[in-house]
């Protein structure tokens, strides 16, 4: 939604139709999440398909006969799907006739070396970057791409394919949106008050891992780690607490959170995920942000959401975070070894910085992701390379 803020303001002869599930299975509606893009908005609408609750089955099982409908119904001139194996069902509904511009963005990256689910993506993403109907193919970053036709290469992929391919390979950052992070806190919207967080934080340098805690999906997130890592700082140092989102599955609840590493300075602030009040509320009063994405090559756009509010971040050293560490010059101060032996050191250290020194961190990093990761900055970028400018 915050890459299509961008093109109504850059293009005013855009409408775009978003489609996605029933409006009776989402929890939360687009109108509550970006108002200013939906409300009273006629150059917007939801497109409802039937979907399995089930994010390997929705990629595989979508409603075809609603998406025929959708597709013969209306003369679009750009297709763009965030899922390469969605496109190939999007494809096949203009068979034997022309088709629009076809976009994809590969923003869900899964390789044979690191499998995202327990069956693979890979055989679908490879057909789609391969097809000759697909016109553009975005990537999160370099190192992704790069990945990307390594992982061909290794798979068997003919040489002459990969740079057929690769012509039409482009890197677009799939960022977070300046807006919409600083938006004001609507507190009737929060599960807690401001003075439930002060009594459970007082005092305390706040560490905040935004990130879910994971295992149900083979822990990418890393959130084990950041739970072990609690009581091994807190016998280096009492004056901190670590903030993260309870979930659902055994042992990520809040209270078994509590119970186990509530000795060690976890804190719970809502029994649930937090919303995004919640989130940019914690984010804004948070000192460390700490990211251990490891597995993925892109990851992290929460961090690059909670700098932008302020906070200094603690990243495990992958090729993309260390990047943009190196151009800020902060690679030092805020990189954490690919093993996490220093982990708790880093941490600690940066813990034992002043405010005014994790600002001045901050205040690098700043201009680098905004350039590199923000909306506002990469999607007229995008849009000239998919024919909207």
């Amino acid at each position: 939604m915050g890459r299509i803020r961008e093109w109504f303001k850059h293009n005013s002869n855009i409408h775009v139709d978003v489609v996605g599930p029933q409006r009776s299975a989402i929890h939360t509606q687009p109108e509550d999440i970006n108002p200013d893009i939906w409300d009273n908005n006629p150059r917007i609408r939801w497109c409802e398909i039937k979907q399995p609750a089930n994010a390997y089955r929705a990629r595989f099982f979508p409603d075809a006969d609603a998406l025929q409908d959708l597709l013969d119904s209306n003369a679009y001139d750009i297709i763009y799907s965030r899922e390469p194996t969605m496109m190939r069902n999007l494809l096949a509904c203009y068979y034997g006739r022309a088709r629009p511009r076809t976009v994809v963005h590969t923003s869900f990256q899964d390789v044979p070396s690191a499998p995202k689910f327990g069956a693979t993506l890979w055989h679908g993403q490879i057909e789609s970057v391969l097809r000759d109907d697909i016109d553009v193919c975005f990537f999160q970053c370099q190192p992704a791409l790069d990945k990307f036709i390594h992982e061909m290469a290794d798979y068997g992929v003919s040489s002459n394919l990969i740079e057929r391919a690769k012509a039409k390979f482009f890197v677009d950052d799939d960022g977070y949106s300046r807006y919409d992070i600083n938006k004001p806190v609507d507190e009737d919207k929060m599960g807690f008050s401001f003075p439930k967080f002060y009594d459970l934080t007082q005092g305390k340098q706040i560490i905040f891992f935004p990130n879910r805690i994971s295992p149900a999906s083979g822990d990418y997130t890393n959130s084990k780690l950041f739970l072990d890592m609690l009581p091994k700082l807190r016998d280096h140092r009492q004056d901190f607490c670590a903030i993260v989102n309870p979930g659902k599955h055994p042992g990520t609840k809040k209270e078994e959170l509590d119970a186990s590493h509530g000795h060690c300075g976890l804190v719970t602030v809502s029994p649930e995920v937090l919303n995004r009040d919640e989130y940019r509320f914690v984010a804004r009063l948070s000192d460390l942000v700490v990211c251990l994405y490891l597995t993925d090559l892109y990851g992290a756009t929460a961090q690059r959401e909670c700098i932008e509010l302020g906070a200094c971040p603690i990243w495990v050293s992958s090729p993309e975070l260390s990047d943009i560490a190196r151009v800020a010059g902060v690679d030092q101060q805020v990189l954490v070894k690919p093993d996490f032996s220093d982990l708790v050191d880093v941490v600690d250290r940066a813990l034992s910085m002043s405010r005014a020194q994790r600002l001045r961190i901050n205040s690098r990093l700043l201009p680098v992701i905004r350039s590199r990761c923000a909306y506002e900055a990469t999607a007229p970028k995008m849009m000239q390379r998919i024919g909207l400018l």
